[in-house]
């Protein structure tokens, strides 16, 4: 398919489908300093952070003229689960890339804000979202951060002893929860791991009336015309027009939640220059405008991306927790620069047909141990092939000795 109205649909999951992810940890560790508590910011202003981190991402994320899927919302919460675990200056660098006030906390108006979204599976619509976090079970985490993400982000935990198998389990847990649509989110995982932080939603959604297939039209892309799969529908819809830009509100069946779709002149251009405050604009006067009958025709189409985005997390300003300055001591009991973030994978997924559209994303946040923490019990693990002996220690002498290269045999 073409690249700029897709790209627009991008933008459509971004800002239509606000679900999010996350999980975190049992209360494994000893008690201690807890995670971010600081003034709770009030749902609005959670709602207008996302916005604007959304407008970030956007002008980061394809710096071409290719097409591409991102949920904003689900790299954002689960930078809320990493944030409730920072300190000092790690904290003051999410903070402000989140646009958050420093030392805030959004715990209350993510709850808030989850109960307010038409999860669930009844009727015409689906809007999972699934959190879950794999931990090394014999890490001390605090329980202070661990029953804070468990109460605000309704965390599922699971634990591990061995990254054997932990990669192909994290998938599939993945696919499941994303019907299919992300199969593979991690590659192997390093022993150093000790956590990682996995946030999935999934949604599926009836069009209130369903579009007609109209056969092959072109679409004008940057690199040329093609010639292009197309549907059209009549209804009653809400429009705005102006010489900038068409955007068109197109809802799904018995959900609050619909598609936006805007269309400039130049789409390049047109988010380069992009701000939070236009693009708000945007979303208000749609809101607010009347409802009009109209033909709407569109490509259907399908798209599928998957970022590193550690590079966009950099340039935002979090920089930190990928190196030896990271402060992890809110979320487990360690020293700066002895955990840091070794990856942070998003995929996303979106389907645009007649019926309707199902769109899909998550996030994995791996983070890995640098060096033994100076203020816990050093952790020797025995998880390659060794060679033992039973020694006599009065006399020195060796009684038995052998060689495992796999315990389970």
């Amino acid at each position: 398919m073409g690249a700029s109205l897709k790209q627009v649909v991008g933008i459509v999951v971004a800002l239509a489908i606000v679900a999010a992810l996350m999980a975190v940890m049992n209360p494994l560790g000893r008690g201690g300093v807890g995670p971010v508590e600081g003034k709770e910011v009030a749902l609005p202003q959670l709602t207008s952070s996302v916005n604007e981190f959304t407008v970030d991402i956007l002008k980061l994320v394809n710096r071409g003229e290719g097409n591409f899927v991102i949920s904003p919302m689900n790299l954002y919460v689960a930078l809320l689960l990493l944030y409730e675990g920072t300190g000092s200056g790690t904290a003051k660098q999410v903070a402000e890339a989140l646009h958050l006030p420093p030392g805030s906390s959004a715990c209350k108006a993510y709850e808030e804000l989850v109960s307010k979204l038409p999860v669930g599976s009844e009727g015409d619509a689906k809007l999972f979202i699934a959190n879950g976090v794999w931990l090394r079970k014999d890490f001390p985490f605090r329980e202070g951060y661990v029953s804070r993400v468990e109460e605000c982000f309704n965390a599922t935990v699971k634990q591990f002893s061995s990254v054997k198998g932990l990669s192909d389990e994290i998938n599939s847990w993945v696919a499941g929860k994303t019907n299919g649509m992300i199969r593979k989110l991690v590659g192997e995982l390093t022993r150093e791991t000790e956590a990682v932080l996995v946030s999935a939603l999934y949604f599926k959604g009836l069009w209130v009336k369903e579009f007609e297939y109209m056969g092959k039209l072109t679409f004008h892309a940057p690199s040329g015309d093609v010639e292009a799969d197309f549907m059209k529908v009549t209804q009653e819809l809400r429009v705005v027009k102006n010489g900038d830009y068409v955007a068109v509100e197109i809802p799904y069946r018995n959900t609050s939640i619909a598609t936006l779709i805007i269309m400039p002149e130049n789409l390049k251009e047109f988010v380069e220059n992009l701000t939070y405050p236009q693009l708000n604009s945007i979303m208000q006067a749609v809101m607010k405008v009347e409802l009009k009958e109209v033909e709407v025709i569109m490509p259907k189409f399908y798209v599928k991306s998957e970022y590193d985005m550690i590079d966009t997390l950099k340039t935002l300003g979090i920089k930190d927790v990928f190196g030896s300055n990271a402060d992890f001591s809110k979320m487990a009991h360690v020293g700066k620069g002895m955990l840091r973030v070794s990856q942070v994978i998003h995929a996303a997924a979106i389907n645009v047909t007649e019926k309707g559209t199902e769109a899909s994303a998550a996030t994995a946040v791996t983070i890995v141990l640098t060096a033994v923490p100076s203020n816990m019990q050093e952790i020797i693990r025995i998880d390659r092939p060794f060679l033992y002996f039973l020694i006599d220690t009065s006399t020195g002498t060796i009684l038995f000795a052998g060689e495992t290269y796999n315990p389970t045999t």
